[in-house]
């Protein structure tokens, strides 16, 4: 039988006020509470927390953080590598971000990154394509692996040592694939803060 495509139309779109997400494809919703700590603005907290939310971007992702400055900084420095100083294409980068999100059920991660891909160009349908079951026809070939690596590492992890690289190093250079990997793993890492101090999107 053949394997039925997905289409922009098939996929999630967020509801209106932007509370809930499918869980991993599944159907059922999680919804978006009151944050587990208080957001931080400038002139709140210690001296610390006031000196890096002075340089911070104003979001709700570093109102939470600076209530430890010095994991803070370094996530911080983590992210703006990832987002701005790598070899790794803008596009790569986002799929990769808008699929964690929608495997690690995180609204708040895949709210900031639909932005982010459509100010940098990415096509609705890739957004959207993002957050279906099997990916779908947007997506080139390459993209097409970087969504099954995504989905490996957070569906089937015992067996990311059998998955068939050979696509995406036959494309990306070795630092770009040291970059592929680790931006996964950070964007799993903003998932599972964002979601575990129930971050609104």
């Amino acid at each position: 039988m053949k394997k039925r495509s997905c289409r922009s139309a098939d996929c999630w779109k967020r509801p209106p006020n932007g509370t809930s997400v499918p869980r991993n494809g599944a159907g059922s919703v999680h919804e978006v509470k009151m944050t587990l700590v208080s957001l931080l603005r400038p002139g709140m907290g210690n001296p610390e927390q006031d000196e890096f939310l002075a340089k911070a971007p104003p979001l709700d992702l570093f109102a939470t953080l600076a209530h430890s400055p010095v994991l803070a900084r370094r996530f911080a420095g983590l992210g703006a590598a990832v987002m701005m100083e790598g070899a790794l294409s803008p596009e790569l980068r986002e799929i990769a971000a808008l699929r964690v999100a929608y495997r690690c059920n995180a609204p708040y991660v895949l709210a900031q990154h639909q932005r982010v891909a459509r100010q940098i160009g990415m096509s609705e349908d890739k957004v959207m394509q993002s957050q279906c079951e099997e990916g779908g026809e947007a997506f080139a070939p390459l993209e097409q692996r970087v969504l099954a690596l995504v989905d490996v590492y957070f569906q089937a992890p015992e067996m990311v040592a059998n998955f068939d690289f050979s696509e995406l190093t036959d494309a990306l250079d070795e630092r770009q694939i040291v970059e592929l990997l680790v931006t996964i793993g950070y964007f799993a890492m903003v998932a599972i803060f964002t979601t575990g101090l129930q971050l609104d999107v």
